[in-house]
């Protein structure tokens, strides 16, 4: 395994018989680290595998929860904010969901009029298919790396 910086390999397992390997430490979110490997057998040592590249990150943190900014009988407009860690990688996303409305247990169902983030955003009958006036909805964002 190298340091993440491309720099020189170091020895992390002398072990048999493994075909898997997690590490655990010393591993940095948002650094790219490559891999290679070699087995030995009573003949002697192989020649090492091709190298591995392997990115180090995690899913982002969730954003906070959308919040009413204002309404009418025609949309309904919520203000949204970024979530607070991309762990790694740079977030390219934003997903915004909302449900059938008036039912708490409906699935959610993606909304792609929200294609791009941003942090006040307006819900429309006509584009994003909300009922009556009236009607109750639970709306979630998410974000993705």
């Amino acid at each position: 395994m190298d340091d993440g910086n491309q720099g020189p390999f170091t020895s992390i397992l002398v072990t048999s018989s493994r075909s898997s390997f997690i590490v655990t430490s010393g591993v940095q979110l948002g650094l790219q680290y490559r891999f290679r490997y070699h087995v030995a057998n009573v003949n002697g040592w192989s020649d090492y595998s091709d190298i591995s590249y392997i990115f180090a990150f995690a899913p982002p943190d969730a954003p906070p929860a959308p919040t009413f900014n204002s309404g009418s009988d025609t949309s309904v407009t919520l203000n949204f904010l970024p979530s607070r860690n991309d762990h790694g990688i740079r977030i390219a996303n934003y997903e915004l969901y909302i449900d059938q409305g008036n039912n708490l247990t409906s699935e959610f169902r993606l909304l792609p009029s929200y294609s791009t983030f941003t942090q006040v955003f307006t819900l429309t009958v006509a584009t994003d298919n909300l009922g009556a006036p009236g009607t109750i909805y639970r709306v979630k964002i998410c974000a993705v790396n």
